[in-house]
């Protein structure tokens, strides 16, 4: 094949530049919109409560030592207040909950008995509160795990015994350590979920809509082979000694290459936008690569079998919105009807956008890739020989 030929059909891929800007940027700059509406990304602002301490024991004071730590102030706001400024704050809706130490908290705490940590919640907030209720509980679990764990040593010191300054210090430490990782664990899980939920929207949006507008591309960059304007440069290519199957090797070679760059182009905008943690950048790429060439030869089967640009085009569209909602790039298959999911098989997106979400988000996509794999090969194949055919006989 000579190579100057193959060039030449590649540049006149880019005869359009603006049009081409244009077709890239809209699924960015849609994913961003629709991105902006189901994920506003806010960022958890730390729980504030009130603390009423009755007890003023060591207990108590351990417990809110750890709460006010710089750690945890990231997480949790405290404030310790009488009763009465206590609620007042609450009425006013500046915190989320109360929290009350008893009296004889830390008394009853050493003695083995049962100790409870009161929560008043805030009734006008939703979120907060149960956050709250959740780190008492975790708080009252891990007092009450060291309390058993150290029954001798508690014992000793309710009886009025002194105990070994080692026990003191392993107790403080311990007591340190769960409580850091308590106090921060249900904010923590939250703002993971949360940026989990906000990043698989993001690449969910862009990838669906991405391999949707490169269906459009793949259509272009293929059917104009068998465009009036084509057919005049065939027949000067054929009297200068390109044979057809070197032509239609070229045209899909260029097409799959114009294709193949344009999916390069939006996906580094998407990473940029994005940022991802996940993702191998290797599988990746095997996935562009094999969507450009089942995507192009597709639109070259059609091609290749109607024989008319504007016949093909025509027929394509339909073809494309159909690819896009069976595969799932407007919609979550979950949400589409029983039916349509059982048909999804049959879209050309579905393999591809389905084994990018999964890469994206670090999970195994072989089954997909398989699919996809040889798909793109039949295709190929297929529109290869039917287009070489209908060149040999013009």
């Amino acid at each position: 094949m000579r190579w100057a030929f193959l060039r030449s059909i590649f540049k006149r891929k880019w005869a359009k530049p603006s049009i081409i800007f244009f077709f890239l940027l809209t699924p960015i700059l849609l994913s961003l919109l629709l991105w902006a509406v189901f994920s506003p990304g806010r960022k958890f602002q730390p729980l504030k409560m009130a603390v009423i301490n009755e007890d003023q024991g060591i207990a108590s004071r351990i417990v809110l030592s750890f709460l006010s730590s710089p750690k945890a102030k990231k997480w949790i706001e405290i404030t310790e207040a009488d009763r009465e400024q206590a609620f007042k704050r609450l009425r006013e809706n500046k915190i989320s909950a109360i929290m009350v130490f008893p009296r004889n908290f830390t008394e009853n705490y050493v003695q083995g008995k049962t100790t409870t940590i009161k929560l008043i919640k805030n009734p006008a907030q939703r979120i907060y509160p149960e956050v709250a209720a959740t780190l008492m509980l975790g708080f009252e679990k891990i007092l009450n795990f060291l309390r058993a764990y150290y029954d001798e040593e508690f014992s000793a010191l309710s009886r009025g015994e002194v105990v070994s300054g080692e026990f003191l210090k392993g107790t403080l430490q311990k007591t340190e350590e769960l409580f850091r990782s308590i106090a921060s664990f249900p904010f923590k899980i939250r703002e993971e979920r949360e940026e989990k939920k906000r990043l698989s929207r993001a690449i969910f949006f862009l990838s669906g809509l991405g391999y949707f507008f490169m269906l459009f591309f793949s259509n272009a960059s293929i059917t104009s082979m068998v465009g009036t304007r084509e057919r005049q440069v065939q027949k000067r290519l054929f009297v200068s000694g390109i044979s057809p199957f070197q032509y239609s090797l070229a045209y899909h070679l260029s097409s799959i290459a114009f294709v193949f760059l344009l999916e390069l182009a939006l996906a580094a905008a998407g990473w940029l936008l994005f940022r991802p943690q996940n993702g191998n950048p290797l599988t990746l790429l095997v996935i562009f690569l094999l969507f450009s060439v089942g995507s192009v030869s597709f639109f070259g089967v059609m091609a290749g079998i109607i024989g008319d640009e504007k016949k093909v085009n025509n027929l394509s569209s339909f073809f494309i919105f159909l690819f896009a909602i069976l595969g799932g790039s407007f919609l979550p298959l979950s949400a589409l009807p029983q039916t349509l999911r059982k048909l999804s098989f049959l879209s050309l997106i579905h393999p591809f956008n389905q084994a990018t979400l999964r890469v994206m988000m670090g999970k195994e996509a072989s089954g997909f890739l398989l699919h996809g794999f040889i798909l793109s090969a039949a295709l190929f194949f297929l529109s290869l020989y039917l287009n070489e055919r209908n060149l040999r006989l013009k």
